[in-house]
């Protein structure tokens, strides 16, 4: 199965905005909530996920772990709202519930994924392979701590449909989330092409510090840059800068070319911030190391 639609799911999944210390984060209980689910799944080889105790235990066993701002036992509202992978909750009877219940009536549900993510759940390879994603879109500084759980060994095939979906999907899910983030539009030079009903994009969805360094896909380490300045910023003669400004590398010279003089005037133009989610701002590690790496 291409496991593509389930991990854009997952990199698309809409989650609360807080501030700490007057620093904005992601509340990541949905994601916290899903490698819980994941575990149970592969715990109990059934996809119904009920309300109970040791749903809440391996919750807080994750919340621990990833040890997020002010982070609060918090369960009711991501196991309602879990708005991923066609996610829906039922009661005792298998029917829809709406609206959402009173606390004390959590313990009559269940949630269940879509059909198509049911099929594929079972698989100890695709459990994985999930889990993986969400560590590289949500969580990548805890990847070792949280792969813990679950420290199976995984048979030669099952390494193999896990590295092959994953980067395939991963990358996809990566680009699209960015991409809707800055509105399909380049943050330096600001154009933007939509032609309607016409599957194409203008725009790159470039990570500042390659996932390569970090498996770091959280949306504060890209950025939309149209070809010309992608190639530019990959090759390190044009960076953006910890103040959100682009510098040019001295090597670039204006007499030279019209393309040399168009990079030139890039220099000390603000990058367009995002249209969507303010808390995806570039992060100023991600642009320190780029910066940090503009050919001197």
């Amino acid at each position: 199965m291409n496991l593509t639609p389930l991990i854009e799911s997952i990199y698309l999944t809409r989650r609360m905005v807080s501030q700490h210390n007057g620093v904005k984060y992601e509340k990541l209980y949905k994601p916290t909530l899903l490698l819980a689910i994941l575990d149970i799944i592969g715990e109990q080889q059934n996809t119904k996920i009920w309300w109970n105790n040791t749903l809440r235990l391996r919750f807080i066993h994750y919340l621990s772990l990833i040890n997020s701002p002010n982070h609060k036992e918090n369960l009711t509202d991501p196991f309602w709202r879990l708005d991923c992978m066609g996610w829906k909750i039922f009661n005792k009877a298998g029917s829809t519930h709406i609206p959402k219940p009173k606390i004390r009536e959590f313990d009559q549900l269940y949630g269940q994924f879509s059909h198509e993510a049911n099929a594929v759940l079972l698989k100890r390879e695709v459990r994985e392979t999930l889990k993986r994603a969400i560590i590289t879109r949500f969580f990548p500084n805890k990847e070792k701590l949280l792969q813990q759980p679950s420290s199976i060994i995984l048979k030669e095939e099952e390494q193999k449909y896990i590295i092959r979906n994953l980067n395939e999907s991963r990358s996809t899910a990566f680009s699209k989330m960015v991409k809707d983030i800055y509105n399909e539009q380049c943050v330096a030079c600001g154009q933007r092409i939509n032609i309607p009903n016409l599957d194409t994009s203008f725009v790159d969805a470039a990570h500042l510090i390659p996932f390569s360094e970090t498996k770091d896909d959280r949306p504060s380490n890209g950025i939309t840059l149209c070809k010309n300045h992608h190639w530019a910023m990959d090759r390190h003669i044009i960076s953006p800068t910890p103040d959100m400004l682009w510098d040019v590398s001295p090597l670039i010279i204006a007499q030279r070319s019209p393309g040399e003089a168009a990079l030139l005037a890039l220099k000390n133009t603000k990058l367009l911030p995002p249209k969507k989610q303010s808390d995806c701002t570039p992060s100023p590690d991600a642009l320190k190391w780029r910066h940090d790496r503009l050919r001197r």
